[in-house]
């Protein structure tokens, strides 16, 4: 299965990238031979 990401980042975007990779570890230790795909789109 592949598992595809989008996140926007808007504001303080370092809690926000920390919230989105404690996110991808979890769902890589449930699914450990998914593909995953991650997009970041930073904006301000």
């Amino acid at each position: 299965m592949t598992l595809k990401l989008k996140f926007r980042v808007l504001t303080d975007w370092n809690d926000e990238l920390k919230t989105i990779l404690d996110l991808v570890e979890k769902i890589k230790e449930r699914h450990p031979n998914d593909q995953l795909f991650i997009e970041v789109t930073f904006e301000n």
